[in-house]
């Protein structure tokens, strides 16, 4: 049974947890830790690049203004 159905159906007070609703918070638990890393780690490339963008822009601008001047 998956973990939104036994919430909905029978809530967390309604009895006792069994070893099975465990395994299976155990389960959902893992699955959303899962997707928090990927996030971090998609979040740690997009700023690894935004980083270059900005130092790359930066560096065009003052190899423009010393041109210029």
């Amino acid at each position: 049974m998956a973990l939104d159905t036994l919430m909905a159906e029978e809530g967390w007070a309604g009895r006792p947890a069994t070893k099975g609703d465990l395994m299976v918070v155990q389960t959902h638990l893992e699955g959303k830790i899962k997707d928090v890393r990927v996030e971090v780690a998609n979040l740690r490339v997009s700023m690894a690049w935004m980083t270059v963008a900005v130092a790359t822009g930066l560096g065009g601008l003052i190899t423009l203004f010393e041109f210029l001047s």
